[in-house]
């Protein structure tokens, strides 16, 4: 059900159990669910700019 979220995903806060599954995570599953894959430094610059603006991040 699509309720209008941009979901964000933080590639170096993600837990798994190994290396395969962080790939999975990232690069397989990441971009089917997520509207950006950010780095926290990343995301961290960006919330301020899209919260003053209204606008969604990149």
């Amino acid at each position: 059900m699509e309720l209008g979220y941009f979901p964000t995903l933080a590639s170096d806060a993600t837990a798994v159990f190994s290396h395969l599954m962080m790939h999975a995570a990232h690069k397989l599953n990441g971009p089917t669910c997520a509207h950006a894959i950010l780095t926290t430094a990343e995301l961290i610059e960006v919330l301020p700019k899209a919260s003053a603006s209204k606008e969604t991040m990149p």
